[in-house]
């Protein structure tokens, strides 16, 4: 995994995710239950990694696909891979956890636009229930007060 920055971005669509000091809930982590599509047992999370100042004004002028409103109303949090490999070592080792480079094409048809910045983390959806609320409870402790509106 050398081909990625230091960090990236995970958007946050609901202003409901960040508590009234600040803090980023452990709902702006809901991973998609969507294994099927990916042909594997993993569900994603999108996020966008930071190659570059473009990739932060990507995120933010992201909108929801057949509408002109701004996906993440809620702003977005920015966390440290170094800090993730660290937090998720043992996951990471026993392939429970893991992330990747997507990019999104352009589609005219579902109204998405090009995001060559796009990224998922990924989680087994065989993990336990407890083991996957952990997950999203420690990403949401790594993003902190780091939210940005």
């Amino acid at each position: 995994m050398n081909e990625y920055p230091e960090e990236f971005y995970r958007g946050i669509s609901s202003p409901n995710d960040i508590t009234e000091s600040g803090y980023v809930t452990a709902g702006a982590f809901q991973f998609d239950q969507y294994d099927s599509q990916r042909g594997d047992e993993y569900c994603e999370l999108s996020v966008n990694w930071n190659d570059n100042e473009e990739s932060l004004q990507v995120l933010l002028d992201q909108h929801k696909p057949q509408r002109e409103d701004k996906q993440f109303k809620g702003g977005y949090c920015t966390i440290n891979r170094t800090l993730l490999n660290n937090m998720f070592k043992g996951h990471m080792d026993s392939e429970e956890f893991s992330y990747e480079r997507r990019p999104v094409e352009a589609s005219e048809e579902n109204d998405y636009q090009e995001n060559l910045y796009h990224g998922n983390l990924l989680m087994k959806n065989t993990l336990d229930k407890q083991v996957k609320k952990n997950i999203q409870h420690t990403l949401a402790f790594m993003a902190g007060l780091a939210i940005r509106r």
